[in-house]
Formats: structure tokens, sequence, C-alpha cells
């Protein structure tokens, strides 16, 4: 696993989620399903609709947690998972050097995010963890901190089998700080109210950019607060950026020299103009606000 540049690995059988159907199905029911996610139920439940013939899911991750920088007036922050060297280069490349050591077929898939199964749910089969009240998978080591990818193969691996006897508990800290509202308890969230979705969203209304305030790519709160983050270790991951931005780093950047200089980075898939649009509400956030 280290040798593959990993930090978390797990296996599961390749058959379909089952329990999850009902709670993607009152998700889209309630809130309707984000567009940064696979829109067909079956394709988000079974590996086989992706790559047939699927008889083991290996879930592997990375570490994304970084020190937070102390911002000064008038910088936007970046999110944890985009200070570093783009997870999804890293994972793909730690996939391929996984797939190679146990040498499977050559056309078996490695996914990371551009994919519409549930990573978090197929993580929890595999035994990486759980899934808490804010939504995303609890590591025993990592908190919150993992970026996960799959990799799917018609090969059989004896699958690791799942502890879910460790949760959350009475606590409530996600719940409580989430600045959007998003999460909602019991495991469920609005996606459209959460903040990360917010930063690289193109439509806005005026009091959820109030809510962005100094974020200028992705929300940390409710895993700032989780009480199972806190002895998390630092990344091994190289850091690209350590403090915090100003409109003036990307003001007079050409979007080619804006690639080139932050396109290593996941936060900037969204190019130079979102970034230049959420500098309009991080500058009306420190006209009034003197810390974060």
């Amino acid at each position: 696993m280290e040798k593959c540049g990993l930090d978390a690995l797990g296996v599961t059988h390749g058959g379909a989620l089952v329990e999850e159907r009902a709670y993607l199905e009152k998700r889209k029911a309630l809130y309707g399903l984000c567009p940064f996610e696979g829109q067909d139920l079956e394709e988000r439940l079974d590996p086989g609709k992706i790559y047939p013939g699927t008889r083991t899911v290996l879930v592997f991750a990375i570490n994304t947690r970084t020190e937070d920088p102390d911002l000064k007036p008038g910088q936007g922050l970046l999110s944890s998972i985009s200070r570093t060297l783009d997870y999804h280069r890293v994972l793909k490349e730690a996939g391929g050097k996984l797939k190679e050591a146990l040498a499977l077929e050559e056309e078996a898939p490695i996914l990371v995010d551009s994919h519409p199964l549930m990573e978090r749910a197929f993580a929890q089969r595999a035994d990486l963890g759980y899934v808490g009240k804010n939504c995303q998978l609890i590591h025993k080591v990592y908190g919150t901190y993992l970026a996960l990818g799959l990799l799917l193969t018609r090969e059989e691996f004896p699958p690791d089998d799942p502890n879910l006897e460790e949760g959350c508990g009475a606590c409530q800290a996600c719940l409580r700080a989430c600045p959007g509202k998003a999460l909602k308890g019991k495991g469920e969230m609005d996606p459209f109210s959460c903040l990360s979705y917010l930063s690289q969203a193109k439509e806005r209304t005026e009091e959820e950019e109030k809510k962005l305030a100094y974020r200028l790519y992705g929300c940390d709160l409710c895993q700032k607060v989780c009480p199972k983050n806190q002895q998390v270790p630092l990344s091994r991951g190289k850091i690209l950026v350590k403090g915090g931005l100003y409109r003036e780093d990307i003001a007079s950047l050409s979007n080619r020299n804006f690639k080139r200089t932050f396109g290593q980075l996941a936060g900037a898939w969204r190019g130079k103009k979102q970034w230049m649009r959420n500098f309009d509400y991080i500058e009306d956030y420190w006209k009034t606000n003197r810390e974060p």
C-alpha cells in the first residue's frame, strides 16, 4: 500500500449497494441531486453498470489534511484538499501502481470523482470507516480527511468485513457548525446549501454569498469541528499553496497563466473566472470583518 503512495486501502465485493437506494431516493425527492454527481441511481449503486463483470471493488485513499493558514484581511481561503497537488492526479497515479502491483486486467477502471458510484458507501462496506452525521466517511486514523478512489476488477479478492459499531453517538458538532445548514442529521444533507458546492456554483443568491464569507473554494468547517479529526496527521502530499490568496494574485494572469500557476490544484477546475467572481463576496466580507 505505501509503495503505491496510499494511506488506506479496503476491499469489498462487486455487488450493488442495497440500503443506499432508499437514501438516494429520499434525497432526490427532498432536494434533488447535485449536478456534480451521477443522476442515474442504478449507476450510483451498481459497479457492474460501470464495468460489467465486476467481482471486487478496491477502495484506496490518501490523506488530505493540511495545516490551516492564518488569513490576512483581503485574502480568500482554499479548502484543505485544494492546497496540495490535485488529488485526482495523485489518486489515479497511485491507483495505477496498485493495479500493476496486483497484476489486474488491463481494462480494469480506476475511478476518481468523475464517475457516478457512491465512493463513501463502498468505502464503508470495505471497512475504511463509517459515514457520519456530516455525510462524510470517518476513518479511525484520518477522520474525514481522505480522498477516495475506486478500482474495479473482475478478479476476486476476499472482502474486508465492515465494522459499523463505532459512530458519532450524540455528537452534533457538525450540524451546529454548518454555515449553510446543509446537514440535516441522520446522515441527510441538502447538497445545494453546502458552501463547498456554492463556492463552485455559477448561480447564487446574495444571502448565499454572504455565507461564503472568505471562502475562495470549498468549506472545511464541519471537518474542523469534528472530534474525530483532532488528532489526524498532516498529509504527506506536496503543499502548493501555504497561505491565503489575494485577488491581485490572479487578476493579472491570463487564463493560460492561471492554469500554469494554479492548474495543479483541485479547486482550480472552474477556472480563473469563477475565482474572480468569488473575490467579489470575499472583498465584501473583509470590509466589515477583521478576522475569519
